[in-house]
Order: structure tokens, then C-alpha cells, then sequence
């Protein structure tokens, strides 16, 4: 991320992220055991990145989140990704330790701006768009919106 900020930053690049998360993942765990949960994140992360370009980069964030960098890409063009990512996660369910399991995502969702003082940033703000959509019920895509007193 480091490195595509600085890109973007320097050639007036579009620079957006989403940070992902699986809802009610410790759940999935409690109930059906870690190696049902470790199924979901390896279908999950490949479902992702089947939905994604090769220059867009994928990596897991923390126990259940996975972060996005999507370079040449405006705030537009990651809602419609992450819509599609949304869907393919959904569509069906994951085979885990004998049982077909229901999976939704929650993403929160921010662009590179003018004023965007470092990559951290880009972070921070994907992860309050994630809370949001956490808040609006889960399974939704939450787009970053600065206040516009001190953004």
C-alpha cells in the first residue's frame, strides 16, 4: 500500500481500498469449529481474488479482514467492485466440515484525495466505512465520507 500511495500521489493517480471483513465469522468458529472456519477463509479469499484485476492487490488485514488496494481506481469503480465481490461471497455457500454455510461480507471503502496525509489513512477510513456497514446490519458497502468541516 506503501508503494502505490507514493505511485498514486506522484503521477495524480486514482488510489482506492476496501477493507472486507466476513460477518460473524467468530461465530462460524464457536459453532462449527476452527477447520470449518479455516474453509471459509481460504474460499472466501479465493473468491475474492477471482473477482479481482492482476494489478489489483489482495492481502488478509487481521483474523477475518482482508484489505484491497486498487490502483487506477476511483471511489465509482471500487463501489462496483465491491458490490461484485459482495455477491460472489453470498452466492452460495461454503461446504465446511460436512455443512453448507450461509457467508456474507461487510466493506468499508475510501479513496486517495488531495488532502490524504498517508497511506494509514486510506486504512483508517476503509475501517470506518466497514464499522458503518457493521452498523447498517452487515452484508452492505459503506463509502468513506470525509467531513467536509475538516476534510
Amino acid at each position: 500500500l506503501s508503494s502505490e500511495f507514493s505511485r498514486a500521489r506522484r503521477y495524480g493517480h486514482a488510489l482506492s481500498v476496501i477493507l472486507t471483513d466476513i460477518d460473524f465469522f467468530k461465530k462460524v468458529n464457536d459453532v462449527h469449529g476452527h477447520l470449518a472456519g479455516d474453509e471459509v477463509l481460504r474460499v472466501v479469499s479465493q473468491r475474492l481474488s477471482n473477482s479481482l484485476r492482476d494489478s489489483d492487490i489482495l492481502g488478509r488485514y487481521g483474523g477475518e479482514e482482508f484489505l484491497l488496494i486498487l490502483p487506477e481506481t476511483d471511489i465509482n469503480g471500487a463501489h462496483i467492485l465491491a458490490e461484485r465481490l459482495r455477491e460472489a461471497i453470498q452466492a452460495e455457500p461454503v461446504e465446511a466440515e460436512g455443512e453448507a454455510l450461509n457467508i456474507s461480507i461487510s466493506l468499508g471503502i475510501t479513496e486517495l484525495r488531495e488532502n490524504t496525509a498517508a497511506y494509514a489513512q486510506l486504512i483508517a477510513e476503509a475501517d470506518l466505512g466497514l464499522y458503518q456497514s457493521k452498523e447498517n446490519g452487515r452484508n452492505c458497502t459503506t463509502i468513506y465520507q470525509p467531513d467536509k468541516k475538516t476534510d
